[in-house]
């Protein structure tokens, strides 16, 4: 008696595996911008600024530039 699996399976583990990561892959995806998201409402609702420069280096003031 052969084991029937089905129209749309073809027995073939790398098909499997390539489906498998490719929604992993999107969840991955999905699951960053929601905590992007998150993030940038928090810090809104807090009245805080993402980041915060406290030093820069090798870069010159508005008065130095010159156009090219």
């Amino acid at each position: 008696m052969k084991w029937h699996s089905g129209l749309w399976m073809t027995g073939n583990p790398f098909l499997h595996l390539a489906a498998l990561l490719e929604v992993i892959g999107v969840q991955f995806i999905s699951l960053g911008l929601i905590g992007e998201l998150m993030m940038r409402t928090y810090f809104e609702s807090q009245g805080k600024k993402a980041y915060t420069v406290r030093d820069t280096l090798n870069v010159e003031t508005q008065e130095k530039r010159h156009a090219a």
